[in-house]
């Protein structure tokens, strides 16, 4: 995996204005996570959360894989936190829009 993530880091440095740089970031963190070095995921993913878009499929990707490092940490509590930020409960209907029983 070590030839892998030398090999994006290089699409990183050597292409950087293109989309496969800006995808290599993400693919960084997910190796770390396949060696189990969830700490160093988390943080790639966290840093790569603050340069995408909120509103496109990478972004929702990225949460999802963060919320995987977190439960990979054996902590339950935070793979939820990210979702709640980014998609808040709707709030309940004001007493003039509810339905009458």
């Amino acid at each position: 995996m070590k030839k892998s993530e030398e090999l994006f880091k290089k699409v990183i440095t050597d292409h950087g204005l293109s989309k496969a740089s800006r995808l290599a970031p993400p693919q960084i963190a997910h190796l770390k996570f396949l060696e189990k070095k969830y700490d160093e995921a988390i943080q790639l993913y966290q840093a790569y959360l603050k340069e995408v878009p909120e509103n496109t499929v990478y972004h929702s990707l990225a949460l999802m894989a963060l919320a995987a490092g977190y439960e990979g940490q054996g902590d339950f509590e935070k793979p939820s936190r990210p979702f709640k930020e980014s998609f808040p409960a709707p709030s309940p209907p004001s007493k003039s829009r509810r339905p009458s029983t």
